[in-house]
């Protein structure tokens, strides 16, 4: 009662609900109830159980807004107010008052499983972290990050078509693919280690090893250590170590041989960088890479031990392996997934990759970094943006109140009392109408609706091209403040998002400069037009039918079920 007296006070729409969406409990056992209370008649959960679901805001997304005729609304339960947001005013002020604000660091503190890092802390702490994390992420990375991701990206085409032997030839793995390119990018640019492709070669002075051989005192390889590990990591976040080394079962046992291998190869790479530093007087000994600057950062900032208890100035080896994990964690998974829906995307309008193409070849056919300005500014830049629009990474940003504070909503000052959750919906402000360039909603003939949250508008479509602004060439449209989130906002924003944004630039400018992408339609290559067209659009159907159900939240936005969508890569000409 206490709570509901508080939420009316806000004058914010609000619905009951018996349990706290953001529930440890609720979350690691809602699979179990949710098929058992969704028996119970509707008048009963309506609507507080489609919004007690983690996959609500991208299963939902604009509608709850739109059926409270709010951008902001609350949910009740017995214990909490959680707050949830589309409004990019009231993102911007959340974002940007980060001490009223703060992370609630209690849903982190699972991340922690090789050592405190710069998402799991707030407050001082985090500021340490942050000086010594945030500064390697620079123009001289961005650089390697550049000339790795073309590398990269030139050998996956390879490996697609057998060394240039095949002009066309169906992906056999695009999902798989996307994600080893990604972990090689972030390998090299991260941690100063080249990993190659079958059959490759690391090229110049470059060395490099197979990421997918198991070294000497390995259990694993070094690429499967760390898919097994991302792919099974709620039972790593969950299930207690020491329990994990007695239950006899796979699911268990896989990924904490995972956990362990991997360790292995960060604490390996962190002691010949360590090494190396020691012994060199360079500025750049240990690599340009990430986990070097950290440990240069460290070594000439040692954590302090003594007993004034003022905090440590460096980071301690577990802190750096940590943050090298939430590195993998946050940027292995979201640039490879990105590239996947891009891809589709491209497949799915052959009139935009097309414009994407010339964009492309109007510049050399081996682009330095200087050229990544340009680049983001035209057509790959927004086809890039419009993917990250559509597919955020983390489709909720979580915040809390720790004491009461007062937000301004649709013009009035509104107390958000204390103790209150908050979340900011990422996905439902990227279909925000009030804040995004749209025209009608796709008709029949053109293919009909793509999701009933936004039936009036296309806002659920795919249009790289509402970037461009009319009139005005090399510049994209930018969003209002607290509109486009993919990276978060404000002090607490992603550091790694100049990193991604010029690795999937250079991945899409490497691979569709002499190829494109196609829908599988699996018609032989003589078949009459009409054939074509009808195994064309059952495939255009099937891979909308991918993207709007198979999709969904791990930890970022991925194809959870199915078999994907099928591509084939042919050579341009």
């Amino acid at each position: 009662r206490r709570n509901i007296g508080l939420a009316r006070t806000t004058g914010l729409p609000y619905v009951i609900s018996p349990l706290y969406p953001f529930s440890r409990i609720w979350i690691a056992t809602e699979k179990i109830w949710t098929p058992i209370v969704s028996l119970l008649p509707e008048s009963i959960t309506n609507p507080w159980l489609p919004l007690l679901d983690s996959n609500s805001p991208w299963r939902l997304r604009h509608l709850p807004f739109a059926s409270l005729k709010s951008d902001t609304y609350l949910v009740v339960a017995p214990f909490k107010i959680t707050l949830f947001t589309c409004d990019p005013d009231v993102i911007a002020q959340v974002t940007t008052r980060r001490v009223e604000f703060p992370k609630p660091t209690e849903l982190y503190e699972l991340l922690q499983i090789y050592g405190s890092n710069i998402v799991t802390v707030e407050g001082s702490a985090w500021r340490r972290h942050r000086r010594i994390v945030a500064p390697p992420f620079s123009e001289k990375n961005n650089a390697l990050v550049w000339s790795e991701s073309l590398f990269q990206a030139r050998e996956m085409v390879r490996t697609w078509v057998d060394g240039g032997r095949s002009e066309s030839v169906a992906i056999p793995s695009l999902s798989k693919d996307v994600m080893r390119f990604s972990l090689h990018v972030i390998s090299r640019a991260g941690f100063g280690v080249r990993c190659l492709w079958p059959g490759g070669e690391a090229g110049g002075d470059e060395g490099g090893f197979d990421s997918s051989a198991v070294p000497e005192g390995h259990a694993m390889s070094y690429q499967d250590s760390l898919e097994t590990l991302l792919k099974r990591i709620i039972v790593v976040l969950v299930v207690p170590m020491w329990l994990q080394r007695y239950l006899p079962f796979k699911t268990t046992s896989e990924p904490r041989i995972a956990y362990e291998e991997w360790g292995k190869y960060m604490r390996t790479i962190y002691a010949e960088k360590t090494a190396s530093i020691q012994s060199s007087t360079s500025d750049d000994a240990g690599g340009l890479d990430l986990m070097g600057s950290m440990i240069r950062a460290s070594t000439t900032t040692p954590p302090s031990d003594d007993k004034s208890g003022s905090p440590p100035a460096g980071l301690t080896p577990d802190e750096i392996i940590g943050n090298s994990f939430i590195m993998f964690l946050a940027g292995h998974e979201t640039t490879a997934n990105t590239l996947h829906y891009a891809l589709i995307h491209l497949a799915l309008r052959p009139d935009v990759q097309s414009a994407l193409h010339a964009a492309i070849a109007a510049l050399p056919p081996n682009p330095t970094y200087d050229t990544y300005p340009v680049f983001a500014a035209s057509w790959p830049g927004a086809v890039i943006a419009e993917t990250l629009r559509i597919y955020p990474p983390v489709i909720g940003i979580p915040k809390s109140a720790p004491q009461a504070a007062t937000l301004t909503i649709d013009g009035r000052d509104v107390l958000i009392p204390a103790g209150a959750t908050l979340s900011l919906n990422a996905v439902a402000a990227h279909r925000n109408p009030a804040a995004w360039p749209h025209g009608p909603a796709r008709s029949e003939g053109e293919g009909g609706e793509v999701h009933p949250a936004s039936p009036e508008t296309d806002l659920e479509e795919w249009k790289p091209e509402r970037w461009f602004i009319e009139g005005r060439e090399g510049e994209l449209f930018s969003p209002p403040k607290g509109a486009y989130i993919a990276f978060s906002e404000g002090q607490r924003s992603c550091i790694g998002r100049r990193f991604a944004l010029v690795e999937l630039v250079a991945a899409l400018v490497a691979l569709l400069r002499d190829y494109e992408v196609e829908l599988e339609t699996g018609v032989a290559e003589g078949a009459g037009e009409e054939e074509k067209a009808a195994a064309w659009e059952k495939a255009r159907l099937e891979a909308e039918r991918a993207l709007r159900e198979d999709v969904g939240p791990v930890f970022t936005l991925q194809f959870r079920g199915g078999t994907g969508v099928a591509l084939r890569v042919v050579k341009r000409g």
